[in-house]
């Protein structure tokens, strides 16, 4: 995941009609990406049992390939378009968002080029990715005990992960877990643990990721559907 946001209120413009044609690589490009074409819905607990679901939609372009977001590198291109509704870039994170909640059926990404991007249209059919949806998670996670999950019928990904963060923000506050396809059994044992700082603002988070890659004018660019849960939990003693 390059990035996420939410946020609302929509507005349309045409798209563009000078276009490239679209190679399909599939897989990864080891040497990087020129850009990255976000959609997912996110999903977060939190402690008094509210939970909060959007979708949202990113995009992020670069001067030269890279294989994560770097702010210094981004680009602008002269529009983007989801579905026709455009996509705003924001000057502080440097990367292009939505206006509103964005549908996660079919799709149709639209970029009038600029900056060495070329205009190309891109039809997202990619399956969304999905996870039991009586997953559960704990409330809290003993240091000096730890927990197991269980995450089952994970289906349509590329890539996953749980995380754990103890929301310091410190590099070692933070332990990630790799998901495969169909079920999982995640033991978080007490030496995953033992850097975590105990409290109540840490997050279990469940991300998994169906992406591709495509490329216009021996470009590369990851298409990249994803679905993120996110839950509110302590870390005691």
């Amino acid at each position: 995941m390059f990035f996420l946001l939410f946020c609302f209120s929509c507005k349309k413009k045409e798209a563009p009609t000078s276009l490239e044609t679209q190679v399909t690589t599939g897989g990864v490009a080891s040497n990087g990406y020129s850009g990255v074409l976000t959609s997912g819905k996110y999903s977060t607990t939190i402690f008094s049992g509210i939970t909060i679901t959007g979708t949202s939609a990113f995009a992020y372009f670069s001067a030269e390939p890279v294989l994560a977001f770097d702010q210094l590198k981004s680009i602008r291109v002269a529009n983007i378009y989801l579905n026709n509704d455009s996509l705003i870039y924001d000057n502080v994170i440097k990367y292009y968002r939505d206006e509103g909640n964005v549908i996660l059926g079919s799709q149709t990404w639209s970029v009038t080029g600029s900056n060495g991007i070329s205009s190309f249209n891109l039809t997202n059919n990619l399956a969304f990715p999905s996870a039991d949806p009586f997953l559960v998670f704990p409330d809290s996670i003993s240091k000096t005990a730890g927990c197991t999950i269980n995450i089952n019928n994970i289906s349509f990904i590329t890539s996953g992960s749980l995380m754990l963060s103890d929301g310091t923000n410190s590099p070692t506050g933070f332990y990630s877990f790799v998901l495969k396809q169909g079920n999982n059994v995640v033991s978080i044992l007490t030496n995953h643990l033992a850097t975590l700082a105990t409290g109540s603002n840490a997050r279990l988070v469940l991300l998994i990721e169906n992406s591709t890659v495509v490329s216009f004018s021996s470009k590369n660019f990851k298409l990249v559907r994803e679905n993120q849960i996110t839950k509110q939990i302590k870390i005691i003693p």
